[in-house]
C-alpha cells in the first residue's frame, strides 16, 4: 500500500476519521454540456452544498444560447466530494479504487490457502460464484449525485439502473435456454484469457444476428468486461436525450469498475455520408437498418461489425456484403467514444 499513492491516502483518512475527525473535503457543482454536434464543455459553479439540482436546472440552462439547445442537448449537473489531497479524483471514486485493491489481495491470500478450507470461505465463495465483485451501493453510486436536463424539453430527465447478479447455476440456464432459442452453443466461451478482442466481439456479433433473427428485433447491449468480472447492461433510450445520458452512464460505470473493454450491440439506422441531410441517420431518406456493434479494448483499441438488413413480412434477411468494410454512417450507437475514453483514462498507463 505504502507504494501506490490512492492507497497511503486511505490509510491517512482512516486514521484522521478514527482520531482526529472529519476529513478536509470540499463540494464541487459541475455543470457539463453535452451534444452530438458539438464538442463537450464543461464549467464548475460556485453553489452551496444544499443546492438542489430542481432549483437550479432551469436558471443555469439560461445561460446557454438558444442555438445550443438542440435535439439532444443535455446538461449533466453533477455534485461532487473531494479531499484535498486528490483536487482531480471524486471521494466516492477514490474509495471504490481501495475497495478493489484490497479485495484483489484478499482473494490473491486465498489462493496460498488449501482448497478446502479456501472453498469453505463464505467471503471467497461468494465473488467466485457471481459475475459482479463490486456491491450494489457502489456501482449505483453516481445515481444521487447527478441530474440530467433536456435543454429541448426544459425539463429534469430521471433514471434508474437496476443490476442482477448471476451465478454459475443460473448462467448454465441461461445458456440451455439461449441453446433452445436461437441455437447459441457455449455463450461466453471468450471469457477465456486466449480470446483476442476481435474473436470475442466475432463471437457476440455472430449472437446478436441470430438473436434477431429469431426475435425480430435486438435490444441496445453493452457488454463490460474487467478483470474479474464481467456485466450486461441493457439500455433503452426512448430519444436522443436519453441516448447521450445512457452513453455517459455506461462510460461513468466503465471508469468506475475499471473496464478492460465494452461491447456495444443494438440496431441503427446508416447512410452513406452526405451533408444535404444532416447529422442523423434517420433524416436520410435512403437510409436502411442495420446490426452494428461498436467495441472498444485498453491495448487492442477499436472494433466495429456491420450487417445490414431487410424485413420482408416477420422475416429479417441479411445482405450479402463484407460485414467489416461497409461505406456507411452510424448514429444507433452515437456517443460509444466517450464509453471509449473513459476506459482509456482509467488504465493511463496504457497510452
Amino acid at each position: 500500500m505504502r507504494s501506490d499513492k490512492k492507497l497511503r491516502w486511505l490509510v491517512a483518512a482512516r486514521n484522521q476519521i478514527e482520531k482526529q475527525g472529519d476529513l478536509n473535503a470540499k463540494s464541487r457543482f459541475i455543470v457539463e454540456y453535452i451534444s452530438a454536434l458539438s464538442p463537450a464543455s464543461a464549467r464548475l459553479l460556485e453553489l452551496p452544498p444544499n443546492t438542489r439540482p430542481k432549483k437550479i436546472a432551469g436558471t443555469i440552462a439560461s445561460m446557454y444560447p438558444a442555438a445550443a439547445h438542440t435535439d439532444g442537448a443535455v446538461l449533466k449537473l453533477s455534485r461532487e466530494w473531494i479531499d484535498s489531497e486528490f483536487p482531480d479524483e471524486e471521494l466516492l471514486s477514490l474509495l471504490i479504487y481501495a475497495y478493489t485493491s484490497l479485495r484483489d489481495l484478499i482473494i490473491d491470500a486465498h489462493q496460498l490457502m488449501e482448497s478446502e478450507r479456501r472453498d469453505s470461505c463464505s467471503f471467497y465463495g461468494t465473488l467466485n460464484r457471481f459475475n459482479s465483485r463490486l456491491p450494489k451501493e457502489m456501482t449505483k453510486f453516481h445515481f444521487p449525485a447527478v441530474s440530467w436536463f433536456s435543454l429541448q424539453q426544459g425539463v429534469l430527465k430521471d433514471y434508474e439502473r437496476k443490476t442482477k447478479t448471476f451465478s454459475p447455476a443460473s448462467l448454465k440456464k441461461l445458456s440451455r435456454q439461449g441453446m433452445d432459442r436461437y441455437g447459441i452453443e457455449n455463450a461466453l466461451p471468450q471469457l477465456a484469457a486466449e480470446a483476442s478482442f476481435s474473436e470475442n466481439c466475432d463471437h457476440f456479433f455472430k449472437i446478436g444476428k441470430q438473436m434477431l433473427l429469431a426475435d425480430g428485433f435486438h435490444l441496445m447491449i453493452a457488454l463490460v468486461k474487467s478483470n474479474n468480472e464481467f456485466n450486461i447492461v441493457q439500455l433503452k433510450p426512448d430519444d436522443r436525450t436519453d441516448l447521450h445520458v445512457m452513453m455517459n452512464e455506461l462510460a461513468s460505470y466503465c471508469a468506475r469498475v475499471q473496464a478492460n473493454s465494452c461491447i456495444l450491440i443494438t440496431e441503427s439506422w446508416i447512410a452513406k455520408p452526405s451533408t444535404k441531410h444532416g447529422p442523423f441517420a434517420v433524416n436520410y431518406p435512403n437510409r436502411r437498418e442495420a446490426l452494428t456493434l461498436d467495441g472498444f479494448h485498453k491495448t487492442e483499441g477499436f472494433q466495429s461489425r456491420c450487417a445490414i438488413f431487410q424485413r420482408e413480412a416477420e422475416r429479417i434477411l441479411f445482405e450479402e456484403s463484407e460485414e467489416n468494410d461497409v461505406e456507411v454512417r452510424s448514429y444507433g450507437a452515437s456517443g460509444f467514444a466517450v464509453v471509449a475514453n473513459a476506459i482509456r483514462a482509467s488504465h493511463p498507463m496504457n497510452e
